[in-house]
């Protein structure tokens, strides 16, 4: 982890120094709650709350450092740095700790499956040395500064996870990785509302190859067509992996092994290897794919592929089953959702031996072409599942109207607390429950009410 002294951070951003100069921190925090002792509070200012009204707070709870815009008095022997825009100050902080780094800087980019890709790539490439990942989805202007600069300096490789939403965002967020490999995970309908066309979104993703660091190279996905223009597009060297005949890791084949995963068979360069993959979504073997791909361009053997898998678990609210009373299996894939992974998982579901009940939130952000995607999801789940909550407005209304067309339950909700009650009465012993939904729908609150509902020994 990266230590600055006050005069240091100062000179490094431009901003006055007020206090003890030689004062000295490691790591950030942008809450005062979580701050550590000897680290730097960032006051930035929120929607609900100004962090300059913590300053005092964060340091009575140890923080060495703050950076803010608003001039505080520090305590004896503590330091206060001055800045007009924390923000951008703080992202300058974290583009000297790259600076210095010595080791690979691996970034993760794409619309979809960034942060299980990330997770994948950590435990593959801890297989050639000491490896730094980003915890949860740190990824934005914040989140990225903040992983950065409480990174290990002693790895070997740091796997950043990078995420954009609106245009102009990755001219920012590139030159803070600055990094050595890009691996692309795929280019979907997400963000729509803010991009005209996903060759737009694929464009403003692939801003990142103007910042990368020698030496370097991308991965990317084969069976992404708008992805597969990259290579001519730009003249780094580049890797991929997919079911297409040209991928450099091409999979051969996955079969479905219903509620025990998926077995996936990899070619590289001649030589194959069968791999069973412990997750329930079919999407989850591109993305153990890339991770693979990854290690292999950085000097790794497909051996590494059998050694991983065992080690692999998903992400809290990132497709965990849960075997509940009553044989009844929970599967909370809450935190996010698009219009690919809801297909995948909905055709995945299908070779699962149970009586599925869905619920399904909303997918926010999808612009003009929501509706579409709503109705083609609410068509395709009245194929598989028996009934189906939707929550959340306009969109879920779609997925239920379009479900409602077939001979199966539905219930729409504007909130998953409306729901609940409906759900339960659908749910029989035996049953698979699946839940997924856009984050801000709420749904991983659902989840913990069903869990403790369903859980051994419940009444």
């Amino acid at each position: 982890m990266r230590i600055f002294s006050a005069s240091e951070a100062a000179k490094t951003t431009g901003a006055e120094l007020l206090g003890d100069p030689g004062t000295a921190f490691s790591g950030v925090s942008y809450d005062s709650r979580s701050v550590l002792e000897g680290s730097l509070f960032v006051a930035v200012k929120g929607e609900k709350a100004d962090g300059a009204d913590y300053i005092e707070a964060s340091f009575a709870r140890g923080a060495s450092v703050a950076l803010t815009s608003r001039r505080v008095e520090p305590p004896p022997g503590r330091a206060l740095l001055l800045a007009e825009s924390p923000e951008e100050a703080v992202r300058l902080l974290a583009i000297s700790a790259r600076r210095d780094f010595k080791g690979t800087v691996i970034s993760v980019v794409g619309s979809a499956g960034k942060t299980t890709t990330k997770e994948f790539s950590a435990k593959f490439l801890s297989t050639l040395g000491r490896t730094f990942a980003t915890s949860g989805n740190r990824n934005n202007l914040l989140g990225l500064p903040e992983m950065i600069l409480g990174a290990d300096e002693t790895a070997s490789y740091w796997v950043l996870e990078m995420g954009i939403s609106k245009p102009g965002e990755m001219e920012s967020l590139a030159p803070i990785a600055s990094p050595n490999v890009v691996l692309f995970t795929s280019i979907r309908p997400v963000h729509t509302e803010f991009f005209p066309s996903l060759e737009s979104i694929r464009d403003e993703k692939a801003k990142v190859l103007c910042h990368l660091s020698r030496p370097s190279f991308f991965v990317y996905n084969a069976d992404d067509a708008l992805l597969c223009e990259l290579p001519a597009l730009f003249g780094t060297t580049s890797y991929s992996f997919g079911r297409s005949e040209k991928a450099d890791l091409r999979i051969l084949s996955i079969e479905d092994k219903g509620e025990n995963g998926f077995s996936l068979e990899l070619l590289y360069r001649g030589e194959s290897v069968t791999v069973p993959i412990p997750f329930l979504n079919m999407v989850q073997c591109h993305n153990f794919s890339a991770a693979l791909m990854l290690t292999l361009a950085l000097g790794g053997d497909l051996s590494s592929a059998l050694e991983v898998a065992p080690l692999l678990s998903p992400a809290a609210h990132r497709g965990v089953p849960h075997c509940l009373k009553q044989g009844i299996l929970l599967y909370d894939d809450s935190y996010n959702s698009n219009p690919e992974a809801l297909v995948s998982l909905i055709k995945s579901a299908s070779g699962w031996k149970r009586r599925l009940v869905g619920v399904f939130g909303e997918m926010k952000e999808l612009g003009a072409e929501s509706e579409k995607y709503h109705r083609e999801a609410g068509a395709l789940a009245s194929e598989v599942f028996s009934s189906l909550l939707c929550v959340g407005a306009d969109g879920a209304r779609t997925l239920a109207l379009e479900f409602s067309g077939s001979d199966r339950q539905v219930f729409w909700a504007g909130s998953w607390e409306d729901g609940y009650r409906w759900l339960r009465g659908q749910v029989d012993p035996g049953d698979a429950v699946i839940v997924k939904g856009s984050r801000s729908i709420g749904l991983d609150k659902l989840v913990d009410r069903f869990l403790e509902d369903y859980k051994e020994g419940a009444s």
